[in-house]
């Protein structure tokens, strides 16, 4: 019997808010294949990858993914997967970095970086952040306000 489990849109990076891969694991029979377009799809957390791969020994279940073309059966496959995943997650940390270093610095140098512009500007053609002249009083207004909460938060 063939079941497809998918989970389109869910991070990779931890498995504790996957209900769908919770749930295949959960149905996993003994003797039964798992079948990933790649490993890194499966998990990119180390301490993961070790609760699944204890879970797939204990079921005698195989792990096979497509892109990697190795198939998980034996105490050397078992340790490529966990070295693969310490790779994704360390590869996972420094995307992370990056991208949120590009983010601050396009927010320093007042640049859009997407999604809904803050209340009281619009983005130009440039795709830089302009203030809306109408509403710049309430924006000010906003600014006070917030810095007297972090004031009392103190």
């Amino acid at each position: 019997m063939v079941r497809i489990y998918e989970e389109p849109g869910f991070s990779a990076a931890s498995i504790k808010k996957r209900p769908i891969l919770i749930e295949m694991m959960k149905n996993l029979k003994k003797g039964q294949m798992i079948v990933v377009t790649s490993w890194c799809r499966l998990t990119r957390d180390q301490d993961d990858a070790s609760k699944l791969a204890e879970v797939i020994a204990l079921k005698q279940c195989k792990l096979h993914s497509l892109q990697d073309e190795h198939p998980f059966l034996t105490e050397k496959d078992n340790l490529l997967f966990m070295l693969t995943t310490v790779v994704n997650e360390y590869n996972r940390h420094v995307t992370a970095k990056k991208t949120k270093q590009i983010m601050d610095r396009k927010r320093q140098n007042g640049e859009y970086c997407g999604g809904i512009p803050p209340y009281g500007y619009t983005v130009d053609t440039n795709k830089k952040l302009i203030c809306k002249k109408s509403e710049m009083k309430n924006v000010r207004i906003i600014k006070k306000c917030i810095n007297k909460q972090r004031i009392w938060n103190s």
